[in-house]
């Protein structure tokens, strides 16, 4: 009893990472059938790539709203209300697929008011987090919510694929809406407990920041290249279907994606007194190239199905695992780099740069895809990022980004900018 009037968010805290856990369970079987459903009935790669432009459109335009929203309302409250709206929605593929409706227009509608309920809830999950963890330990906290969701979205992507096959949309769409469900149950009762402000997002304040530090604009180039590289997953199910027309090929694409997740922090931590962030960031750049072309090239080959697809899933798991090393590191030096009195802007303006070029990207490769082939798409993607990589060494962006932490602390964050990274599944 002692320990509950000491901590009182001891059980709330624990069982808000189980609920945001079920939660992803549920997003990353959604997002599996999604992908699938659209690409079977298109064949097209760039249609499959409008999956990520109706979800992020609307958390661009929605930032400062959410911001307000947060503020008058606190993160508990905005994010059980968000969060119920979510549910709500997804109903929406539940009843089509009942109805035998289930297309592709009615699956971007979806997606479109997902991505207006994601945006307005904004900062929700980040001050929810902030005041959950125990004082002193925010990392650690946010490092149990990322390998928690990280766990799970594995989980649902590979538990997803065997259910779109053998059982059918209707059942996994109505796992995804009760999946949300449960965060609403944990924090509806704490929805008067505050959580603090939000930072004020003054994003035009990052333009002098940009122009006049040098640090800063390298760290944004470094995410455009490797926000690139990853979006050659919208190539997935078009891979996927040329070796199986079922979805649990796709699922094992997408799950090996994310299974590097899982050793994220314990490989930044052992390359911590090995190299430079700069060079672990220039390295990653680097094979990102490797595999992209990699990717591309085996699926030229005539060998086996099943030795290119056990190859591919191989690359597959390196590309996002060097991905989700390159991006943490980078979230974790703008946290320490950026000067405080400009860390609001260059925070949220890093966020946004990922939810623009996201689906700008993915719909540049997907579009390529299509007018050309899945093969010379990532051969092309891997020359673009090949040449960022490039300028960026005959520039010096490595030591400019060592400049961001001169003091090597980077490691003491990543836990926190882990579970910022932007996923195939984890919006939370």
């Amino acid at each position: 009893m002692t320990a509950n009037v000491d901590d009182p968010f001891q059980r709330l805290r624990n069982t808000f990472i189980v609920a945001n856990g079920v939660s992803t369970l549920g997003t990353s079987m959604a997002m599996l059938a999604m992908s699938f459903i659209i690409y079977d009935q298109t064949h097209s790669v760039g249609a499959t790539g409008l999956i990520a432009v109706f979800f992020y459109l609307p958390s661009i335009f929605l930032a400062g709203v959410s911001t307000r929203l947060a503020s008058r309302w606190g993160g508990l409250k905005l994010d059980c209300i968000a969060s119920t709206a979510i549910v709500v929605s997804s109903l929406i593929p539940v009843i089509m697929s009942i109805l035998g409706h289930l297309t592709v227009p009615v699956l971007l509608v979806w997606q479109l008011i997902n991505g207006i309920c994601y945006g307005v809830r904004g900062p929700a999950v980040s001050l929810i987090t902030r005041t959950l963890a125990p004082e002193g330990q925010v990392q650690e906290y946010n490092g149990r919510l990322s390998r928690a969701g990280a766990i799970a979205g594995i989980v649902g992507c590979l538990a997803g694929g065997q259910i779109l096959t053998h059982i059918g949309a209707t059942v996994l769409f109505a796992f995804n809406a009760l999946s949300t469900l449960g965060v609403v149950l944990v924090l509806a009762p704490h929805i008067k407990v505050s959580t603090g402000q939000p930072a004020e997002r003054r994003i035009m304040d990052v333009f002098p920041l940009l122009r006049n530090n040098r640090p800063v604009r390298g760290a944004f180039i470094s995410l455009l290249g490797a926000t690139l590289a990853s979006c050659a997953v919208v190539t997935f199910p078009a891979i996927a279907h040329g070796f199986s027309s079922r979805a649990d090929a796709l699922s094992y694409m997408q799950a090996m994606y994310a299974a590097g997740g899982i050793f994220v922090v314990a490989s930044i931590h052992f390359a911590r007194k090995r190299a430079t962030w700069g060079r672990v960031e220039a390295w990653c750049h680097g094979l990102f190239v490797v595999f992209l072309t990699s990717l591309g090239l085996i699926l030229l080959t005539p060998l086996p199905p099943r030795l290119i697809f056990a190859i591919a899933l191989i690359l597959v798991f390196a590309l996002g695992y060097f991905f989700l090393i390159a991006n943490s590191v980078l979230s974790a030096l703008m946290q320490i780099g950026v000067p405080e009195a400009d860390r609001a802007a260059g925070l949220t303006a890093f966020t946004l740069v990922s939810m623009i070029s996201i689906p700008v990207g993915q719909e540049f490769i997907g579009i390529l895809a299509d007018l050309t082939s899945t093969e010379l798409a990532l051969i092309v993607t891997a020359g673009v990022v090949l040449v960022m990589w490039a300028t960026g060494i005959a520039t010096g962006r490595p030591k400019l980004l060592d400049q961001l932490d001169d003091k090597h602390q980077a490691p003491e964050l990543v836990s926190k900018a882990t579970a910022q990274v932007p996923a195939l599944w984890n919006h939370r």
